[in-house]
Order: C-alpha cells, then structure tokens, then sequence
C-alpha cells in the first residue's frame, strides 16, 4: 500500500504537467498564426493602396491626354493669332499640375514603401519571438518527458524485482508444500500400520498369554502416542495450509485431510 501511495502523487504531478505544457503549445501555436494573419491583411490592404494609386496614375494621365487631344482640337478651331498665349498658359498648367500629382503620388509610395518595411521588420521580430518561446517550450517538455521516463523504468524494475522475488518465495513454498505432503503420506503409512497392529492386539484371546515384557497398560501408552502422532499431523496439516494461503495457490483437499476415525481407537 505504501508503495501504491507514492505512486500516486508522482502521476498527478505528471498529469498535471502534461496538461500544462499541451495548453502553453497551442496558445504559441495560436498567437503566432493570429500574428501572421495579421501581418498578411496589412499586405494585402497595402497591395490594395498601392494598386489603387497606380490605377488612379494612369486615370490622370488619360484624362490629361484627352485634355490635351481637346485643346489641340480646339486649338485647330480657333485663331492661332490670338489664342497662342493663352495656349501656351494652359499648357504650363497642365504641366505643373502632373508634376505636383507625380510628386504628390511618389511621396505616397515611399510612405507606403517605408511603412510596409517597418511592419514586415516589426512582423519578423514577432515571428521570431514566438518561435524561439515555442522551441524552448518543446525542448523543456521533452525533457521532462524524458525524467518522467526514467522514473517509470525505475518503478518498472523495482516492481518486476519484487514479483520476482516474490515468485521465488512462492516456488519455495511449493517446495516445502509438496515436502510436508509427503511426509503427511509417510505419517498416515505409520498411522494406518499401527492402527492395524493396534487391532490386532486387542483382538487377542484372554487366555493366551500377553507377549513378554508388556504391562497392564499398554493400550493407554499405544492410545496415547497414537493420539500424538495424530496432532502433529493435524499441526503439520495446518502448517500446509497456511503456506498454501501465502503463496496463492490451494492444493486439493484429497491430499490434506485425514481421516477422523483413525483418531479414536
């Protein structure tokens, strides 16, 4: 039972770890995948910006070409004389204004060149962080799992030296068990014969003569060691079963009872 009791703390500590260190892997798993989400829709709503200034390019130069196709047609139209200066304005206009919007346009995309940069550096940081968090977790976990395993072989040798053991105590009960039987044999052999010899004393007539060297109570003297070699039998019988208890197994009842009757003469 001891040994059972120590046992049972390890393992809940064991559990205990195990739980804490599968819910710590998926919550790095969890913000390293929400960062990356994050980081693609900032791609993706930059890409969309910077599509919608080249879209918005390319609007301004066609619509000032076909400024330019209108007022060169008008041009044709009116006098030459008269509208020359004033042509000439509005083209320096037109100039100054595409130079203002290219100006206005190559700003926006060196902001957005910087700020994609410093996101994606930001990004990479956090990336890195978190795996570098989520190898150590790994390595911390196995390692663990290594000392738990160590300490489940220790307990495995421990246990398979006790049965061990154990096994042999039994074995050398059995062997014990099967000496005493044979001696129980050989006992109840000696019992049975002087049982019979017993008998036949008794059965003598009264008027032969009692054998030389007998006296008035050799039937309580033979009764008497009879009835003492029946309880060391019945003490040898217990002896059996009680190591037949110890070792598990219950040997047949045929081959360790005796008989009552042979108690009483």
């Amino acid at each position: 039972m001891g040994e059972h009791e120590q046992v049972k703390p390890l393992e809940t500590s064991s559990s205990k770890v195990k739980a804490k260190t599968i819910v710590m892997i998926p919550d790095s798993q969890k913000l390293l995948r929400c960062e990356l989400e994050s980081l693609k829709s900032q791609l993706q709503a930059q890409t969309k910006a910077f599509e919608f200034l080249n879209h918005s390019v390319t609007m301004l130069e066609k619509e000032s070409c076909l400024q330019q196709i209108k007022i060169q047609q008008l041009e044709e139209v009116l006098s030459p004389t008269g509208r020359q200066g004033e042509k000439e304005r509005h083209k320096r206009g037109m100039e100054q204004g595409q130079q203002e919007l290219y100006g206005a346009l190559a700003q926006g995309l060196q902001g957005l060149e910087k700020t994609l940069r410093d996101t994606e550096e930001v990004q990479r940081a956090r990336t890195t962080r978190c795996l570098q968090l989520l190898a150590q977790e790994i390595r911390d976990s196995k390692k663990f799992l290594w000392e738990e395993l160590e300490l489940v072989r220790e307990e495995v040798t421990f246990i398979y030296q006790k049965l061990q053991a154990q096994e042999d105590e039994i074995s050398e009960n059995l062997v014990n068990i099967q000496k005493m039987q044979k001696t129980q044999v050989k006992c109840r052999k000696i019992l049975t014969k002087m049982k019979q010899q017993g008998h036949e004393t008794t059965a003598w007539p009264e008027t032969e003569e009692i054998p030389q060297g007998a006296s008035g109570c050799w039937k309580d003297d033979l009764q008497k060691e009879l009835s003492d070699i029946w309880s060391a039998v019945h003490v040898l019988q217990n002896s059996i079963d009680g190591l037949t208890m110890c070792s598990g197994a219950r040997p047949k009842a045929s081959s360790l009872r005796g008989h009552k009757g042979h108690r009483c003469l």
